[in-house]
Formats: structure tokens, sequence, C-alpha cells
């Protein structure tokens, strides 16, 4: 990562971090019991066949506002 030397946001001065925009892209299947429930041991695999796409931007975890371009490799 080519991330500037940011020690807080400078919009707002919050310590709370950083984030990218995410895109999910692919099926997947949802499990669920008979009684309705959502089914924690067969739902492992939810996020196995999505692709990740993140942004090239990242954003102000505490205002949201686009602080800079990230570079990818």
């Amino acid at each position: 990562m080519n991330q500037p030397q940011l020690s807080c946001g400078p919009y707002c001065n919050s310590k709370e971090g950083y984030y990218f925009k995410t895109q999910l892209r692919g099926t997947t299947e949802t499990n669920y019991t008979f009684d309705g429930e959502f089914d924690v041991e067969n739902n492992g695999h939810l996020h196995d066949s999505l692709r990740y796409y993140d942004s090239k931007w990242t954003y102000c975890s505490s205002c949201h506002k686009r602080l800079f371009k990230e570079e990818m490799e």
C-alpha cells in the first residue's frame, strides 16, 4: 500500500481509520434450518465463491470523506 502518512482524518481529526468501498460479485447459497433459523454450521462457505473488488479510493471511517487514492500493484 502507498498510504500517505496520516495519523488522523484530515477533515474531522478522527483516529478511527479508513476503509475501501468493496464490490462483491458472485452467487452463493444461504442455508436455514427447517424452523427458519440461520444455519451457522452450514454457512461457512458464504463468501468462498464471491469475487471482491476494492475501489482505488479510501474513505474516512468517521466522516466518510474521500481521503487518498491507493495505487494497487
